[in-house]
């Protein structure tokens, strides 16, 4: 009668386990506002924010050397900015992230959780 109670118990946890483990969120990792940016200087020749899944503006120049920043703004819904190059942000749904450009070139980056979410760096010498 005992092992008849413990496998019913254990039975149950282990229902319980499965069960919580079918209703948990999305596994999306999720950095922290303060993420540390790739360059992470103060003035930025350029800022785009992220709004309305969107990159605003689509399109922005600087010069070789130069840093965008871009800014999270899409009421908490997560992105990220992933460049040509393999650099990437990482996932967040507020704060910035700036990434110093060093090479001349026509640079598409896209959010890589909404790939229709795309935007153009050109860097001039």
């Amino acid at each position: 009668m005992w092992k008849i109670k413990l496998l019913s118990a254990m039975a149950s946890l282990v229902f319980a386990f499965a069960l919580s483990a079918c209703s948990a969120p999305p596994n999306v990792p999720m950095a922290s506002n303060n993420a540390t940016p790739s360059a992470s200087l103060a003035n930025p020749a350029a800022q785009v924010t992220i709004s309305n899944d969107s990159f605003e503006p689509a399109s922005v120049s600087v010069k070789a050397g130069q840093i965008v920043e871009w800014i999270w703004s899409d009421l908490g819904n997560p992105h990220d900015v992933t460049l040509p190059n393999g650099n990437h942000s990482p996932i967040l749904a507020s704060g910035k992230w700036s990434y110093r450009f060093s090479t001349p070139g026509t640079y598409h980056y896209y959010d890589s959780l909404h790939n229709k979410v795309a935007g153009t760096v050109v860097v001039t010498p």
